[in-house]
């Protein structure tokens, strides 16, 4: 199954946004992108509204609603609390999304570790998440007002618009590419074993290789060169060191005694507890995590999220569909905070030794 493409995406929003303010669009547009070349798929579902039709959602569960002399009320459940002229929809400042499926047929309206990431780079872009609010949360919701209230907004004010590095600007590589980056990215990919020639011109075998290390490291599959797959490439072939970590040695006592079991005789009684508790959530107790970081296949970030969300000390999101995923920003901070990692690689593959290393670094707070 082929991943839909960016541009399919891209078009879908463009139509579904209407008339947005242009530099709305421009950040929705990288938003899409930005997502897309880590993996995600994401689509916007609305932009601007006409009072007219913000008085048909603001009447959604309201049925005795009646505005400008016409009854707009309706049953079931309120969906929005603005009425006309009071959202920032009206003003063409402000955009819902939604996940899609990989092959582009599925809208996935699920508040998980994607989502949510999704949130981060818009407001990376200098908007406002709706998940973020007290009260009515709007999960969906994103928009850029820099502090103006819609009574400022009614009142002609508008907020002031930086600008945008495209990261669609050679922030990937594709089949039909050529040149060094692309020959780089065939030696790395040679370094690991494939049969491929560093000729820098990005055909059908480098794409093939590409895709079958993709598949290897838990990626999208998809045969673009995007950061995180250029990360995870980088680091497979030279492993970054973690502070403090020795080389393990195929008959390393240490290496055999520091493992991810409960009854782990080099942990502390209270890490122990904290590990046996976390066994529901599957935090490297189960199987599947454990076969993860034996290949190498979590990132820095899921083995500090791991740790942090142990000690349920940041707010993370256990979402079953997702597997355990850090909020990076708050995680990353926290770590770096504790020791446990320099936090410069969130989302690079660590080895077993390295994961192990980031838990004995907090097993030695205690």
């Amino acid at each position: 199954m082929s991943r839909v493409s960016l541009q399919t995406l891209i078009d879908r929003s463009v139509r579904n946004m209407g008339a947005v303010v242009p530099q709305i669009r421009t950040l929705a547009v990288e938003l899409i992108t930005r997502s897309y070349n880590e993996g995600i798929n994401v689509q916007i579902s609305s932009g601007y509204r006409s009072n007219t039709q913000q008085a048909s959602i603001y009447g959604m569960g309201r049925p005795n609603y009646w505005w400008n002399g016409k009854h707009y009320g309706n049953t079931g459940s309120i969906v929005s609390n603005a009425q006309p002229g009071q959202s920032i929809h009206n003003y063409g400042l402000a955009i819902d999304y939604f996940l899609v499926s990989d092959d582009g047929l599925k809208a996935i309206w699920v508040v998980n570790a994607q989502w949510r990431r999704v949130a981060q780079i818009g407001k990376s872009l200098g908007f406002t998440w709706g998940g973020d609010w007290k009260g009515f949360v709007d999960a969906p919701h994103l928009e850029y007002t820099k502090g103006l209230t819609w009574r400022d907004l009614q009142a002609g004010k508008r907020p002031s618009f930086g600008s945008v590095q495209a990261a669609s600007e050679r922030d990937y590589l594709e089949n039909g590419d050529e040149g060094a980056a692309v020959e780089e990215m065939q030696k790395l990919l040679i370094a690991l074993g494939h049969k491929i020639t560093a000729d820098g011109i990005f055909g059908p075998a480098s794409e093939a290789a590409l895709k079958s290390f993709q598949s290897s490291r838990n990626l999208i599959a998809d045969g673009v060169y995007g950061p995180q797959s250029k990360k995870a490439l980088q680091v497979a072939v030279k492993p970054p060191a973690v502070p403090g970590a020795t080389a393990p040695t195929k008959n390393d006592p240490k290496e055999e005694t520091i493992l991810f079991k409960p009854n782990s005789p080099t942990f502390r009684k209270e890490t122990v507890k904290l590990f046996e508790d976390a066994h529901t959530v599957g935090i490297f107790s189960s199987r599947e995590h454990a076969e993860q970081t034996e290949k190498g296949d979590i990132s820095e970030s899921d083995a500090i999220g791991a740790i942090a969300t142990i000690l349920n000390r940041v707010g993370f999101l256990v979402d079953p569909e997702a597997k355990v995923y850090p909020a990076h920003a708050d995680a990353q901070e926290w770590a770096k905070e504790k020791g446990i990692s320099d936090g410069t690689r969130p989302t690079l593959p660590v080895t077993r030794q390295q994961a192990w290393q980031m838990i004995k670094n907090y097993d030695e707070l205690k």
